[in-house]
């Protein structure tokens, strides 16, 4: 809404910018393409949620549709909010992070002021201006700060049955599942010790999730089946859907393995290339 209030009114609300500009954003870039695998690949990554979710839902059938309802809507609000946000930046104006573009946001209140030596700044900015600039610049960090605990605590949960056994975790036991959560924490907490550049991490953490959510799970998913059949016990569950099938379970982890390939090969030579180049 800022951004169409801007584009509409045809004055500056973002510094001293009035878009869209020239250059735009090219819709396709195949030099990119290895990035926006890995984003498209993350931006699924809601789907570790789904078996707690559906543990509490009586009716398990339902929620194929739901989580299909969800992805595309996902997708299309992800995709218009590209749109519009490249072609009214453009490719000189737009942020690797977009969100950093609000950092000037002042929604067309204040006044322009010379303090000399070539520095302006702008006094009087609306505080309404003020609370949209930084909720907008702010929301990835508060949003990865939800996120956080899930993850830590869903690994502790993993690394506490993996350590006493499934059947004897002690799950009543607050001390140790706090321990164990603690744990959960450090891989998180020891990469951002070490790596702390926005584009490294997006760079990176599509790998991992297309590990995680595509490679292991299709895997588990043909071996279980395996082992179902071979002590003659139907692998069929509330959860079965028409793509419940070994095959698909094996074009996911083909896709996922070439798409790993590739993004591997494509960041390696890209940063080459810029070392080179400097």
């Amino acid at each position: 809404s800022t951004v169409a209030a801007s584009w509409i009114s045809g004055t500056a609300h973002f510094d001293e910018y009035i878009g869209p500009s020239d250059p735009p954003v090219p819709l396709f870039g195949f030099s990119s393409l290895y990035l926006l695998l890995q984003v498209s690949i993350f931006s699924t990554a809601y789907q570790f949620a789904i078996p707690g979710i559906a543990d509490a839902c009586r009716n398990k059938s339902s929620l194929l549709k739901i989580s299909a309802a969800t992805c595309a809507f996902i997708f299309v609000t992800v995709w218009v909010c590209s749109l519009v946000l490249s072609r009214f930046f453009g490719a000189q104006w737009i942020q690797p992070s977009s969100n950093l573009n609000w950092v000037t946001y002042h929604g067309g209140t204040g006044t322009i002021v010379d303090e000399g030596n070539g520095a302006i700044t702008r006094t009087g900015v609306a505080p309404w201006a003020k609370a949209i600039a930084g909720f907008v610049t702010a929301f990835p960090a508060f949003d990865s700060l939800a996120v956080f605990p899930l993850c830590s605590i869903s690994l502790g949960e993993i690394l506490m049955e993996a350590w006493f056994g499934s059947e004897t975790a002690p799950t009543n036991d607050w001390k140790k599942r706090t321990a164990f959560r603690l744990l959960g924490c450090c891989p998180q907490i020891i990469g951002a010790a070490f790596v702390s550049d926005l584009d490294v991490i997006a760079n990176y953490a599509g790998l991992f999730t297309t590990l995680s959510y595509s490679v292991c799970p299709s895997l588990l998913s043909i071996y279980s089946v395996r082992a179902l059949r071979k002590i003659k016990v139907s692998p069929d569950t509330a959860y079965k859907t028409p793509f419940s099938k070994d095959w698909v379970a094996w074009m996911i982890f083909t896709t996922a393995i070439v798409v790993m390939l590739f993004v591997v090969i494509s960041s390696v030579l890209v940063e080459s290339g810029e070392k080179t180049e400097t």
